[in-house]
């Protein structure tokens, strides 16, 4: 078995996107890594990128769009149309970027998608809009596979997609073969829901498109050494 790395860590320490490739190159089992888009791919763009994986002999295993703060209103279910117009062609790049550089999978977290307060969302007409954003994504690119990843709060008070069983929910909803989760383990503690059941569910379905692993305390999303804290759940 390999795995697959993300790279943020390393950026924080303050390298280059080909010197993070380097280092993780040299971890035995990693043979993939995830990259975040745009910001992953700014300067260089996908040449270097792609140079930079197969100089280090890795692969790319998905590309994880990142929404930031001017998609705060809500990425496809927010009141300005404009951006949840941006927001899809933002998605549209990302996956442009994950085929050029051979991978199949793109993975959507939406943390600006939710509320704050009571009786600020219609929350049939938002989850109607979710479905239709996935069905169109997969329509358009049957050759590619998006992942769904939840999270039940930050960058919200509360978001539209909070838990595997709502995620579970939303793929029968979707009713696309090429629609499936990304289980992140700091973000299923978060929700108090017990990772190996959602897991168990989705993988039974053929919808278990990948697990983050992380560790944290529930509060929220520590991001800790996996099996810190939670060494049998994460088991």
């Amino acid at each position: 078995m390999q795995y697959s790395a993300r790279i943020n860590s390393y950026i924080k320490q303050g390298m280059s996107v080909p010197e993070a490739l380097a280092a993780i190159a040299g971890v035995d089992g990693v043979g993939y890594v995830d990259l975040n888009y745009p910001e992953h791919l700014v300067g260089g763009g996908v040449g270097a990128v792609k140079e930079a994986l197969s100089a280090n002999g890795l692969r790319l295993n998905s590309i994880a769009v990142r929404f930031r703060s001017k998609y705060r209103s809500g990425e496809f279910t927010g009141p300005e149309t404009n951006i949840s117009d941006d927001a899809y062609e933002l998605v549209g790049a990302g996956v442009r970027a994950a085929r050029d550089l051979g991978s199949d999978l793109v993975t959507l977290w939406l943390g600006y998608d939710g509320y704050d307060y009571a009786f600020q969302k219609d929350f049939v007409t938002a989850t109607k809009r979710l479905v239709s954003v996935y069905q169109r994504l997969a329509d358009e690119h049957p050759d590619m596979r998006f992942s769904i990843e939840y999270k039940p709060y930050e960058e919200r008070v509360h978001t539209m997609i909070p838990s595997s069983g709502f995620v579970l929910y939303l793929l029968q909803c979707i009713d696309r073969p090429n629609v499936g989760a990304t289980l992140d383990f700091c973000h299923m503690i978060m929700a108090r829901d017990y990772p190996a059941h959602a897991a168990a569910l989705l993988l039974a379905d053929g919808r278990l498109y990948g697990i983050h692993l992380n560790d944290g305390y529930g509060g929220s999303d520590d991001g800790m050494i996996v099996g810190s804290v939670h060494p049998w759940e994460t088991l």
